[in-house]
């Protein structure tokens, strides 16, 4: 990923393309024992709620859907991913919650959980670690909006491998 990516996008770079394929080691074949998915904040934060869409997915046609949101396209690359990396245990992280905004993603954060649901994925539950920092939001937050600065990057990964050593 890189700045600005979305899941949902109309190119080669989307977060359902190719890349999502490409998680293992060409030279051994080796494979990753733990995928962390970490994706859809730039995707809530520019698009609007018909193209987020929702996780009333026909997975039966995961394949062929033709009206693409970032929910579908979410759905399309666990697809992927799941049966490149059957034997991984696959992580999807929510969204952290916004500071001082009306808008937010707990919707698109449980449509996400119910995708991961489907795919047998686990879910790391980041809406709920951001609301017990939101108290000192501005030390944890870089931009003061979405983005976690060294402080909130630190929360979440002691956090995720908090959440690891436990299913273990």
């Amino acid at each position: 990923s890189w700045s600005g990516s979305r899941i949902f996008d109309y190119d080669e770079s989307a977060g359902y393309s190719s890349r999502c394929e490409n998680l293992h080691n060409d030279h051994t074949g080796e494979q990753p024992d733990i995928i962390l998915i970490y994706m859809g904040t730039n995707d809530f934060s520019f698009l609007n709620v018909s193209e987020l869409g929702n996780s009333n997915i026909n997975y039966d046609n995961i394949n062929n859907i033709n009206i693409m949101t970032s929910c579908t396209c979410y759905a399309i690359m666990l697809d992927k991913i799941t049966k490149k990396y059957p034997n991984s245990k696959i992580y999807c992280m929510t969204l952290l919650p916004r500071l001082e905004s009306e808008r937010q993603p707990t919707l698109f954060n449980n449509d996400l959980k119910n995708i991961a649901k489907h795919y047998n994925c686990n879910v790391i539950d980041l809406e709920i670690l951001g609301k017990k920092i939101q108290s000192n939001y501005q030390y944890y937050i870089e931009d003061n909006r979405v983005h976690p600065g060294k402080y909130g990057m630190d929360v979440i990964s002691e956090s995720v491998i908090q959440i690891l050593k436990n299913n273990e």
